[in-house]
């Protein structure tokens, strides 16, 4: 077959015609389906594993890397300072996230509140949304 017959082919099956754009267009793995067209169905769906399983292993990472900058923001006074609270020995982050930190940081101003004057409003307020699981998981957004 001489060269400019194969180079042909291969344009139409997923190269600059028309229906090769289409495909590289409408392809949810691109890897992946081209694994499967020019070796075996089994490269293109092991490329296709490994690439969830990449693009997991990097959400988790990121998420947990989150941690420290939090940290840090919160024990230079940037944040909310209970996010600095550290763990034992090793000194890993101790605060959760989400409806457990509003709680905490409810009660904190709650504190900070009735120090300075035992029957301020205020710190009833923020007690009663501390208390309040709607507030809490998010209520304050409505």
């Amino acid at each position: 077959m001489p060269a400019h017959a194969r180079t042909r082919i291969g344009q139409e099956r997923r190269g600059t015609s028309a229906k090769g754009i289409t495909a590289f267009i409408n392809s949810t793995s691109l890897i992946g389906d081209l694994g499967t067209s020019y070796v075996a169905s089994w490269l293109g769906n092991l490329i296709t594993i490994g690439a969830m399983i990449s693009a997991f292993s990097c959400a988790l990472a990121s998420a947990v890397g989150a941690a420290r900058p939090v940290y840090a923001m919160s024990r230079d006074g940037i944040l909310v300072g209970g996010l600095s609270r550290v763990s034992g020995p090793r000194r890993t982050p101790l605060r959760e996230t989400g409806p457990a930190a509003v709680r905490d940081h409810l009660k904190q101003d709650e504190e900070s509140r009735r120090k300075a004057d035992l029957n301020s409003w205020q710190a009833a307020c923020y007690s009663a949304l501390a208390a309040s699981d709607w507030f809490c998981a998010g209520g304050f957004r409505y």
